[in-house]
């Protein structure tokens, strides 16, 4: 039998279906990027992110690693180092500070980042949902961000849904009885949810379930498109865009059996990782 070590290495990852306004070139600098990122020792804090106030310029590797020190902190320490670089942005100029907050977003929000964190983001979207520095059109915004953020958080009870199961019937998400519960938002088209449709197609465990939920409007891919028979397959699409921040496809989630979130908006691999320790 292939270990899911193999399972994985027979299925490379290729770029997920976006959901929101962000280019290919993302996911191509992206990839790019965490193939030639070396990780460094030293500890860098946000006294080693120059910025010439001439030009906006920012040595983005340096922010890189000041970025990978903050997850070293503890939540307070880490607050208090997100909000003094934000001060400092803004005292240079009003360049600089855009300049900041766009880096922020490019490496802790945008789906494909390879160090991704939306608890460091919620703090930069708090801190610019209180400052003055910015139009009411990007504070719109910024809110709109920080209200899908704050939802369903690791720890948090998932956010109970409806939807309609392949036979017709109208299911919820609280009702599914299991030890652990992995949450599959996916798209057929997506090259990528396949690979990772066929990765958790080898996970053969009774105290998991897995729920296939298709949050699309265009039902015709979805009902030609077979899923394991143990799986729960459905869809939601008038709702669960609401409910859940579903930036790109496929989004994963893995439930306790309280329905708590082990963990959110995770690669396949982080999945397979914990279920072996089970």
């Amino acid at each position: 039998m292939k270990s899911y070590l193999h399972i994985i290495c027979e299925n490379p990852r290729y770029p997920c279906h976006l959901r929101s306004f962000y280019p290919v070139i993302a996911f191509v600098a992206f990839f790019c990027f965490s193939c030639t990122m070396q990780k460094k020792s030293q500890e860098v804090s946000q006294s080693d992110m120059p910025m010439d106030t001439a030009v906006v310029h920012i040595d983005e590797g340096k922010f890189i690693e000041y970025l990978q020190t903050l997850a070293q902190d503890d939540q307070s320490i880490e607050k208090e180092r997100i909000d003094s670089a934000l001060d400092k942005a803004l005292n240079e100029n009003p360049a600089s500070f855009k300049y900041t907050v766009s880096l922020f977003e490019k490496y802790l929000y945008n789906p494909n980042s390879p160090i991704r964190n939306e608890e460091q983001y919620l703090i930069v979207l708090q801190y610019l949902c209180h400052s003055q520095a910015i139009t009411e059109a990007e504070k719109i915004l910024y809110s709109s961000q920080l209200k899908m953020l704050s939802k369903n958080r690791i720890g948090e009870t998932a956010t109970d849904f409806e939807y309609i199961s392949a036979t017709g019937k109208k299911e919820k998400l609280s009702r599914i009885q299991a030890d652990y519960l992995i949450v599959f938002f996916n798209n057929p088209d997506c090259s990528d949810c396949v690979r990772v449709k066929n990765i958790l197609s080898f996970i053969n465990n009774p105290h998991i379930k897995i729920i296939s939920i298709y949050p699309d409007s265009d039902l015709s891919v979805w009902k030609k498109t077979s899923y394991p028979s143990s799986w729960i397959n459905g869809y939601n699409y008038e709702t669960i865009n609401q409910l859940y921040d579903l930036k790109a496809i496929p989004t994963l989630y893995l439930l306790d059996r309280n329905k708590r979130i082990i963990l959110k908006d995770a690669d396949v691999e982080e999945i397979i990782k914990f279920i072996e320790q089970i």
